[in-house]
């Protein structure tokens, strides 16, 4: 048999660490016979225009019985190259899995499992940790919606139920879905890599770690003055650019779009059914249950005069640059 290891993520519960460490000990993990395959089948035989690591939006494009139809054909052709090589194990990570089901679930369902033993892997945590590092991560450093950005009242009325999205992976025939406690969790990568059947000890790579205050404010103000979503390097490219001298900025109140007491609260309040229904499914797997702790994380407390002192920072680092180019045409000017 084959195991096939479908891990769903969710986002912002350490995938990219999991995901980074796969990448860079996919040679060793080959050894041992598990074949890591990527975000989007990347380290197969290329065929299709999504096959890349950021090619899910490409795939989730299109229509949906296109999408299923191509992913199913890759699915089936990585699995039959994975059994011909001997693999005893395939590893497909992506957290954009968790809610697109409904490309995802139709496209497993066509593969014939009489040799594959398919396994989903979910990891969950703290609802008000978790909501206020999604808000840092897709809102302030990543804005995926137009306007200014939201407060974090105005962004957290989004639905995050949980719940019902893992019942319904669980529901899969033939599959079997291992939901995990990050929270309780003493190491992610050690824990993903012991359930894939990974060499012990294998040198992890951390990656995403939750910016500086400093840097997150500097990331609101700059993505608030754009009407489209603007993704994290547009500021970094702004800065380096250092054209900003006419530029008229908003105003924008960074102790306003933090996490209030009262806003946790009322998260609690919305959760607590769907808290119960994850704590069950995690219960009924020896997992321990989540905790509702509403304790704010990070809160917005940034003086101007840090901002500034960020800000000069990013100049003079600029200014070296540009002193460093201007000696080096100098010396070919000379030559």
């Amino acid at each position: 048999m084959l195991d096939f290891i479908v891990h769903l993520g969710r986002g912002k519960t350490g995938s990219t660490s999991i995901q980074d460490t796969l990448r860079v000990h996919r040679e060793e993990l080959i050894g041992v016979g598990i074949n890591y395959v990527g975000l989007n089948f990347e380290y197969e035989a290329h065929e299709f225009q999504w096959q890349r690591p950021n090619g899910w939006s490409s795939l989730k494009s299109m229509k949906e019985e296109d999408a299923i139809s191509q992913l199913s054909k890759k699915l089936k052709e990585c699995l039959r190259h994975s059994l011909k090589k001997g693999y005893k194990t395939v590893v497909w990570s992506n957290e954009s899995l968790l809610q697109n089901s409904k490309i995802v679930i139709p496209a497993l369902s066509s593969i014939n499992q009489n040799k594959i033993n398919i396994k989903f892997v979910v990891y969950v945590r703290n609802y008000s940790a978790w909501i206020q590092s999604a808000y840092c991560q897709w809102s302030l450093k990543h804005k995926t919606y137009k306007g200014p950005v939201q407060s974090f009242q105005q962004w957290s009325e989004k639905d995050f139920s949980l719940g019902s999205v893992l019942r319904a992976w669980g529901a899969v025939p033939d599959t079997h879905l291992y939901l995990r406690n990050m929270d309780s969790t003493a190491n992610l990568v050690d824990d993903f890599i012991s359930l894939i059947g990974g060499p012990v000890g294998i040198e992890q790579i951390r990656n995403n770690d939750a910016p500086q205050s400093v840097a997150l404010a500097l990331w609101a103000i700059y993505n608030s003055q754009i009407t489209q979503p603007v993704p994290p390097i547009h500021l970094k490219r702004l800065l380096d650019s250092a054209k900003v001298t006419n530029k008229k900025y908003m105003h924008v109140d960074l102790q306003g779009l933090g996490a209030k007491p009262s806003d946790l609260a009322a998260l609690e309040d919305r959760y607590s059914e769907d808290l119960n229904s994850v704590n069950e499914l995690l219960l009924s797997q020896g997992q321990e249950p989540l905790s509702n702790d509403s304790t704010i994380k990070q809160a917005a407390n940034v003086s101007t005069e840090q901002l500034i002192a960020g800000l000069l920072d990013i100049c003079k680092s600029n200014y070296e640059q540009i002193q460093e180019l201007k000696s080096e045409i100098n010396q070919l000017k000379r030559n």
